[in-house]
């Protein structure tokens, strides 16, 4: 999950002034995020154009498919600054006008922080009343190892484990905008320290949610991000990878939030039932 902190540039009237402050912050930035590190390496910016009137507009970038949701916080003098914590920066923004500070006597200054939070927090709202498809193709058998807030690593998770031979395919079960894949990964083991060793691939919903599908195999995604996909569409191949005993496919759907999502129940439709999977369940 990414979440990224990262202080904006203190302005004041004078140049020299601006310019050696202006380096200062570079400085530390440089020690706090290691000196390969720079802004142009996260997936939103941030930077300021000086209006006629004299105000500033904070505006941003996002090189990603998904939005992102910036929290500013603000230290000034002689600055009338938003009431407005939280700003939404869309999928792929360019010169993207967050706000507009305005200054309020001849001398001021003011300085800024962010947290970029991936995900709209502001604006998503799950529906509730979408029906999710079993994420295999029509006919395949299995059964579900692990349900909400399993004991083994489901803990304050809902989460569905589906037991599925590596290699089996696997399907979007809601349509929507592929926003995340790693495929790199070729291991997997019994313990949490391999959690991070996951492939998985994120899909976007229409109300701002998003499904990933992890455990995948080695170079199992079979779509990129920015691709639309269809429900039902084959996305990728099942495997072994990450936090895992056994090959299975482990499907969430999230709410962005500060932790980077907040899992969420879902309902499944299996032939003409609609059902609230849980542990022992079988798949037909």
């Amino acid at each position: 999950m990414l979440r990224f902190t990262l202080n904006g540039c203190l302005k004041i009237t004078s140049f020299f002034l601006y310019r050696f402050a202006y380096m200062i912050v570079q400085l530390i930035l440089m020690l706090m995020l290691g000196w390969g590190v720079t802004t142009s390496d996260l997936p939103v910016s941030v930077y300021e154009v000086k209006l006629p009137d004299g105000s500033i507009e904070i505006r941003s970038q996002n090189k990603e498919f998904r939005p992102y949701t910036l929290e500013i916080n603000w230290s000034v003098r002689n600055v009338a600054t938003p009431q407005a914590k939280f700003f939404v920066v869309p999928a792929l923004a360019k010169d993207y006008a967050l706000t507009v500070i305005k200054p309020t006597a001849k001398a001021y200054s003011y300085s800024y922080h962010f947290t970029c939070i991936p995900g709209d927090i502001v604006g998503t709202k799950h529906n509730d009343s979408y029906t999710y498809a079993i994420p295999f193709k029509p006919g395949f058998k299995s059964k579900v190892s692990q349900g909400y807030n399993g004991s083994y690593s489901h803990n304050g998770i809902k989460a569905i484990d589906f037991v599925a031979p590596q290699g089996t395919p696997v399907c979007a079960a809601r349509e929507g905008i592929v926003v995340e894949v790693v495929q790199h990964n070729k291991s997997g083991c019994a313990s949490s320290k391999c959690m991070r060793l996951a492939n998985f691939v994120k899909i976007l919903h229409d109300d701002g949610s998003e499904a990933l599908y992890s455990h995948l195999q080695y170079r199992g995604s079979l779509v990129s991000p920015g691709e639309k996909v269809t429900r039902g569409q084959v996305i990728a191949k099942s495997g072994n990878t990450g936090w895992t005993t056994n090959p299975h496919l482990h499907f969430e759907v999230l709410i962005p939030d500060y932790k980077g999502g907040k899992s969420i129940p879902t309902k499944f439709q299996m032939g003409n039932q609609l059902l609230a999977l849980q542990k022992g369940d079988e798949i037909d």
